[in-house]
């Protein structure tokens, strides 16, 4: 079955209006998780450590960003930071986890991008014993994921259960990180 264009319309700015929303709903909510992911990031970067970053195959794309604005630069020109991006040595929490053990050290920060958390229990349980600070941003869906977190560790949730908009908060979550990285560490960020 072919839509016509007025339900392409439809559907697009119905799709439109969900991001809107929830962007919009989110200001509050985010704010203080935000602050504090980029806090820990920005702490740890300043202490010598580096940024790790995984995700899904949903998410991947936007491990590989994240790691690429932090190594390159965001909005302005400033030095780069360390930053690796797992995805590209892993293809599953299990090859994830073997290239942590041999990448990261005591201190360092690993950005999970999760919109399910069950997809990488293990991974998780795992990342405690290797000394590691987390950020780790999921979806609405996810259940209870401060319960795999530690109390100096931070959880970013998307405030919807739809996998696009998921995505979609989690690109505009990492540009909000990097804009608070780039004030933390250098003084200034967008406005």
């Amino acid at each position: 079955m072919v839509t016509t264009a007025t339900a392409a319309q439809s559907i697009a700015r119905a799709y439109f209006s969900d991001i809107i929303q929830t962007h919009i709903s989110s200001c509050d909510s985010l704010e203080k998780p935000l602050e504090k992911g980029s806090s820990l990031i920005s702490q740890a970067l300043l202490a010598g450590n580096k940024v790790i970053t995984y995700g899904t195959i949903d998410t991947a794309h936007l491990a590989n960003y994240f790691a690429s604005q932090l190594l390159q630069q965001f909005e302005v020109e400033r030095p780069s930071l360390p930053a690796i991006a797992l995805n590209q040595q892993a293809n599953s929490p299990q090859q994830a986890l073997n290239a942590l053990r041999s990448l990261s050290k005591s201190g360092d920060v690993l950005v999970l991008l999760l919109p399910n958390l069950g997809q990488v229990t293990e991974l998780l349980l795992a990342v405690k014993n290797l000394g590691l600070k987390l950020v780790i941003l999921c979806g609405q869906a996810t259940q209870n994921p401060e319960s795999l977190a530690k109390d100096q560790d931070c959880t970013i949730m998307a405030p919807s259960k739809r996998l696009p908009v998921i995505l979609n908060c989690f690109q505009t979550m990492l540009s909000c990180l990097c804009l608070q990285i780039d004030a933390n560490i250098f003084g200034y960020g967008g406005q």
